[in-house]
């Protein structure tokens, strides 16, 4: 997710119409007239969506973040895997192409240089885990089993600062640097090192999607589509079943396990390719390596300060912090 201070900025810029002069030089650089986007959301990009000018086709999503960010890293690295998982008929939304031709851009802002991506609607709808039927999550599960069975690999031009470490060391994407002695540390730690003695010939591991969760996905007629891959990285197949079944498993703030949905999905992913019983049973090991993931990045997410804010920046702040506090609640639970 993007720094608090980074959405409390962007939105500053946003009129009562949902209108931004900085959203305008980025649509611009796909053709688009000025005050034709719209602020959506600002999460892990900022996002806003462009209305299709006849009012009858489905609009379009710009995204973009500041240039030299993390997440502006991701997103860039994001734009040859979707535009490759689209290729192979995958479900994934391709990228469109600016007026130079290139599926990102870095774009000159009156906010400073952004770098940007427009994807289309991905057709389908959307489905929370309460209407969720068992044949829909057999097909969400066996769509991400067609992601791991691609063997799409990693842009060789990832910068370095972004290479992932050896798959048996990865603790699902953790960076875990620095940790101390104290309990939360200690926690942490017999996180990644059970993680860290997972044989590699044993279980499966490549190129994971990092957030194959229901809202980044739809259901069409066509299949499961989706738009989002800036999480994607080289790791263990176990951790991205993990990272997608989180709202049947009990393991996010407010979900309960739903066994009947991930015995669904779960049946769904084998459907597609093979999924052991050992990596199975390592999936509560993957869930909490998530929650001490989701602990270290709400770090640098919770910037906002003491001052004087907005009332949705005050709510903002303490929803994460009360996510904080959940994931770290649960981690000592189950670790000490």
């Amino acid at each position: 997710m993007l720094p608090i201070s980074e959405i409390w900025r962007i939105s500053g810029t946003v009129d009562e119409s949902w209108r931004s002069p900085v959203a305008d030089s980025v649509a611009a650089a796909w053709g688009f007239p000025a005050d034709s986007a719209r602020w959506l959301r600002s999460s892990a990009t900022h996002v806003f969506v462009i209305p299709a000018p006849d009012g009858h086709q489905p609009p379009a999503y710009l995204r973009f973040a500041r240039d030299g960010s993390t997440a502006a890293v991701k997103l860039a690295n994001s734009v040859p895997l979707l535009a490759g998982w689209a290729g192979q008929g995958l479900g994934a939304v391709a990228p469109i192409p600016s007026t130079n031709g290139q599926l990102s851009e870095a774009v000159e802002t009156p906010d400073g240089r952004v770098v940007a991506m427009l994807v289309p609607a991905a057709a389908g709808a959307e489905f929370t885990v309460e209407d969720l039927s068992a044949g829909q999550a057999a097909e969400w599960g066996a769509a991400l089993a067609g992601l791991h069975a691609s063997g799409k690999a990693v842009p060789e031009q990832a910068p370095p600062k972004l290479d992932v470490p050896p798959v048996q060391k990865q603790a699902a994407g953790m960076n875990l640097g620095g940790l101390g002695d104290g309990p939360l540390d200690r926690a942490i730690r017999s996180v990644e090192d059970e993680i860290a003695k997972l044989d590699p010939d044993q279980y499966s591991h490549g190129i994971c999607h990092g957030d194959f969760e229901l809202d980044n996905i739809r259901f069409g007629p066509g299949g499961v589509a989706f738009f989002d891959a800036d999480e994607a990285h080289h790791g263990w197949f176990a951790a991205d079943v993990a990272l997608a079944v989180r709202d049947l498993t009990g393991t996010t703030l407010g979900s309960r396990e739903r066994p009947e949905l991930l015995a669904a999905f779960l049946a769904g992913y084998r459907s597609r390719r093979a999924f052991t019983p050992a990596e199975e049973a390592s999936l509560p090991l993957h869930s909490l390596a998530a929650s001490a993931r989701m602990i270290r990045q709400l770090e640098g997410v919770l910037d906002a300060g003491d001052g004087e804010r907005p009332d949705w920046v005050r709510e903002l702040d303490a929803s994460l912090r009360e996510h904080q506090r959940w994931h770290r609640d649960r981690l000592l639970r189950n670790r000490i």
